[in-house]
């Protein structure tokens, strides 16, 4: 392969223009830093409560192999167990077609009400929906304010940790026309009515899910603040987006993964809310007739999602399908700590740039920080699923290089060095010793 000069130093001036520190992005970082801080010592104390730590890790990876050298088993499993429990099933083979399919079940609904998920994030649904005249209302706490402030995310679990209480406090004063402090308790209840209120008008609720379970057709979802329970119950729709690596055999694996999620993501031993939605709501008590639709959503659908997932498992990343978006990667990878959500491609880290590869393309991943990735291994040892992102990634950079000619510069560099004089500083081989005689 010749080398692709031009884009190759696009991307190397796209990476030195991430490594300039911004006014603001110093604090930033140090809040970032500060959240993943105490995540890390949270974990430290619970891990040492949990004596079968690596059997989870274990199971998680176990699971998730089982369904993925037989997944298309386990699609129509799941598929044919959730439309048994009247559930509606969509198969999306990339993010435009999980955006159409989105739009044709909110129908003429003018207001959706959504949860934290990364699918959705993935596919832009957000701006999908709003770019057709449709409000949507994240109703996480962290989400909503990046919302109204127009920020962009820094971290999968605590999306606006950078953000200081002073603009909290003026993004709900502005939504509620009255002063909000700049207090932690203040500004949680000042954001409740809001969301309530939108939650409570909304004509279509949209969540991801932790895991699909395919033997019984059960979605779980994981979560602390409870809005994902009245999103998916209050709204007359429920939409579920979730990647196909969600899918999981058996409901023990489910709630291994519910487990590890927060465990590994936050250093919870478990999280407040973990919600299994068989279905939509449903009673026999009138004549044993099943009747739908009473205290919960009457319609549940959901949309299982490729978009790269089946290329990557086809070409070898197996392993990047294992992850479970917990964010533990990110509390050991040097590169995170140091560019906050400047390392990231659709998804935050060096997993995230193996998601992204996959999903937009390997020439992109290689313009938003392939390169970055150090290769310590760090995310290998903190993943639940022992997913090594590292050697992912690497094996990306070489199909960077081979399918498509790129190459930073200086490695270009180093590279014909290496070819000419055989050494990566040009120097001639007669030069080598003359060191010695210094």
């Amino acid at each position: 392969m010749s080398w692709n000069a031009e884009e190759s130093k696009k991307g190397y001036e796209m990476l030195l223009e991430k490594l300039r520190v911004e006014e603001g992005e110093e604090e930033k970082i140090r809040s970032i830093l500060e959240a993943i801080n105490l995540f890390n010592s949270r974990k430290d104390k619970v891990f040492k409560e949990v004596e079968d730590i690596e059997e989870l890790r274990e199971r998680i990876r176990r699971a998730k192999k089982e369904v993925l050298e037989n997944l298309d088993y386990y699609v129509e499993m799941a598929a044919r167990k959730m439309e048994d429990n009247l559930c509606r099933v969509y198969f999306a083979r990339d993010g435009e077609e999980a955006r159409k399919i989105v739009r044709e079940i909110v129908g003429d609904a003018k207001l959706v009400v959504k949860s934290k998920s990364n699918a959705c994030r993935e596919i832009g649904i957000v701006e999908y929906l709003e770019s057709h005249g449709i409000e949507v209302v994240e109703t996480d706490l962290a989400d909503r304010v990046v919302q109204l402030l127009g920020e962009e995310e820094c971290h999968p679990v605590v999306p606006a940790i950078h953000i200081s209480k002073e603009r909290w406090s003026e993004a709900f004063s502005r939504e509620t026309g009255r002063e909000v402090p700049p207090e932690a308790q203040a500004i949680t209840d000042a954001s409740r009515e809001g969301v309530r209120r939108a939650i409570m008008n909304a004509e279509v609720g949209i969540t991801g899910a932790n895991a699909i379970v395919a033997e019984t057709g059960t979605i779980i979802t994981v979560e602390n603040e409870g809005n994902i329970s009245l999103v998916s119950r209050i709204p007359p729709k429920h939409i579920v987006i979730a990647g196909i690596n969600k899918i999981v055999p058996t409901l023990e694996d489910g709630l291994s993964v519910a487990e590890a999620t927060t465990l590994f993501g936050t250093g919870q031993r478990f999280g407040t809310y973990v919600n299994f939605i068989t279905g939509p709501s449903k009673t026999v008590d009138v004549g044993l007739e099943t009747t739908i639709g009473l205290h919960g959503a009457q319609e549940v659908h959901v949309i299982l999602l490729d978009n790269g997932r089946r290329r990557a498992l086809e070409e070898g990343m197996e392993e990047m399908l294992y992850c479970l978006n917990c964010g533990s990667c990110l509390a050991s990878c040097p590169v995170y700590m140091s560019l906050g959500e400047k390392y990231s491609c659709g998804y935050f880290g060096g997993i995230g740039m193996a998601f992204g590869s996959y999903i937009f393309g390997v020439q992109r991943a290689f313009l938003e920080g392939l390169n970055f990735c150090t290769d310590c291994g760090a995310c290998a040892e903190k993943c639940p699923s022992k997913i090594s992102s590292n050697e992912i990634v690497r094996e990306i950079r070489r199909k960077a290089w081979e399918e498509l000619g790129l190459l930073l510069p200086p490695h270009m560099r180093i590279r014909e060095n290496i070819l000419r004089t055989g050494n990566p500083f040009g120097e001639s081989p007669e030069k080598r010793g003359e060191w010695l005689k210094s």
